[in-house]
């Protein structure tokens, strides 16, 4: 068998172990760091950000902390809705491509950004639902789309462990018909002229 550990990585290792020891060294024998060590001992803040536990224990119970999984699957769903196709002034496509036209640009990002903040914002489930593949249940969380879509979504949308339920305010959803609409007719204006 083969050692894959070199003597060189082991020589850094150990010198980049001995660094991290020295500079802690040098902290505690500062002067205002000393002051500290001594009035807090163990309690003694080093500063930067604690990771999320996801598991508590308080007492005999456990508490799952879900926000670490729930943000991942909000920035999830953001990234599924854009590659859906949207619905706005006669123009069909995905979010990156409405934004090309000038006549909607502005309104096609404001609408997306405020879509995006629904979802972020996002906090309560309105109901569980079952996967149909997995069989597994997930707590479905409602948002608010103010893009109409294309065709339809899913409803609910899953991820990894939550669920998705888009809410889009009816006067959206009329822009999908409305939009349609006046795409076709420009093509039978266009078809009638040319025939004339």
């Amino acid at each position: 068998m083969q050692n894959f550990a070199s003597p060189l990585m082991a020589h850094q290792i150990t010198t980049k172990h001995d660094f991290e020891k020295a500079k802690l060294r040098g902290k505690a024998n500062n002067a205002d760091y000393r002051e500290r060590f001594q009035e807090e001992g163990d309690r003694f803040e080093r500063g930067g950000t604690a990771r999320p536990e996801l598991l508590k224990f308080r007492g005999s119970s456990m508490i799952i902390d879900r926000r670490p999984l729930f943000l991942d699957d909000k920035r999830s769903l953001i990234r599924t809705l854009e590659s859906v196709k949207f619905v706005l002034g006669g123009h069909t496509g995905i979010v990156a491509k409405l934004a090309k036209f000038p006549t909607i640009s502005g309104d096609v990002r404001d609408r997306f950004e405020r879509t995006r903040n629904s979802i972020l914002r996002a906090d309560k489930y309105e109901s569980i639902a079952t996967h149909p593949k997995k069989q597994r249940e997930f707590y479905v969380v409602p948002f608010t789309c103010f893009l109409a879509p294309a065709e339809a979504l899913p409803d609910p949308i899953f991820k990894d462990s939550f669920a998705f339920s888009a809410k889009v305010p009816p006067a959206v959803a009329a822009e999908r018909t409305h939009g349609v609409k006046r795409t076709s007719l420009k093509h039978s204006d266009q078809a009638t002229n040319s025939g004339v």
